[in-house]
């Protein structure tokens, strides 16, 4: 039997975010849009413990978010580190030792449905690593440093990479290990770094629904409106 585990990174300092609080404590839907991430992964049958790693500054706001019962997968709560890869790297190090697979997800992204958290888990039967993915509605381009178009790749094979992100906990932990003995220390997704170093082959998961990153404020007010036409109980599936 497997023991997955979910890491929510939500330690940013939310610069361009704006606003007194960092974006992870803006409300949504009447409740902090960390909150949102959290009550997915704690209703998901796919995972057993949490790990939230937020900003060091505010580790007690946190903590008062997620006490009582309804909260017991919440396993622990810590401080992240000055980059994404340095915040996900000390929630590896905090995971409890029985488990063999990982989830890691950005908490800026609140609208995850249980779905989407189980396309990637059930991945791992078959694979060590997975992405939740969106294709490209745009057309992408290569460019130089003189912002001249070097090449134009078909939009068929291009995806947005999400989050949730799923691992088998060796192959994630190697790539994190790897990645500090090389000095990179500012890597902005997990699987980039599995794929930097051939440590396995990496899945790209259909993302059906919206799963958008709350980056502005302006970001908000869409989810706010993405949240009021859903179904209820359709937030959860």
């Amino acid at each position: 039997m497997h023991r997955t585990s979910a890491i929510l990174l939500a330690a940013g300092s939310g610069v361009r975010f704006g606003g007194r609080w960092p974006k992870q404590f803006a409300p949504l839907g009447g409740k902090p849009l960390l909150a949102h991430a959290v009550d997915r992964f704690v209703a998901s049958p796919d995972i057993e413990t949490i790990v939230v790693v937020t900003h060091p500054l505010h580790l007690e706001r946190t903590r008062a978010l997620f006490e009582g019962d309804g909260y017991r997968k919440v396993e622990m709560i810590l401080g992240g580190g000055e980059t994404r890869q340095i915040s996900a790297y000390l929630g590896l190090q905090a995971l409890p030792d029985p488990v063999d697979r990982v989830v890691i997800h950005d908490a800026a992204r609140p609208l995850l449905t249980l779905d989407m958290i189980h396309a990637v888990v059930a991945t791992l039967d078959r694979w060590r690593a997975a992405t939740l993915a969106a294709p490209s509605t745009d057309t992408i381009v290569e460019v130089d440093r003189e912002e001249r178009v070097v090449t134009v790749p078909p939009r068929s094979f291009l995806r947005r990479v999400q989050t949730p992100q799923a691992f088998h906990r060796q192959v994630i932990e190697d790539a994190h290990r790897m990645a500090l003995e090389q000095g990179v220390d500012d890597a902005s997704d997990d699987c980039g770094l599995v794929h930097r170093f051939r440590l396995a082959e990496v899945m790209a998961v259909p993302a059906r629904g919206v799963n958008m990153k709350i980056t502005c404020a302006e970001d908000l007010v869409l989810a706010e409106q993405i949240l009021a036409t859903r179904r209820p109980g359709e937030n959860n599936g």
